[in-house]
């Protein structure tokens, strides 16, 4: 599990490393493996508390380039 950490309040730049995360956002990526299977990643984001009482979220930061093609990738979609 890879976790995406708020360094910095979004909007006034205040330092978040001292806070506790009030909760995490989880996602899940599928990526494609062996033929057939598909590995699963989970991500998380840290959701912190600024002093100033603004929620502030950290980004996901993009795992795959948009579109991704995965047949391409795994060999699936070559043409012979």
């Amino acid at each position: 599990m890879s976790t995406f950490r708020l360094k910095n309040a979004i909007n006034v730049q205040a330092s978040l490393l001292d806070s506790e995360p009030v909760k995490y956002i989880e996602r899940q990526v599928f990526e494609p493996g062996r033929p057939g299977e598909f590995e699963v990643t989970a991500h998380r984001a840290e959701v912190k508390i600024c002093t100033c009482g603004c929620r502030n979220q950290a980004e996901f930061r993009k795992v795959l380039p948009l579109p991704h093609n995965w047949l391409s990738h795994t060999g699936y979609g070559r043409l012979s």
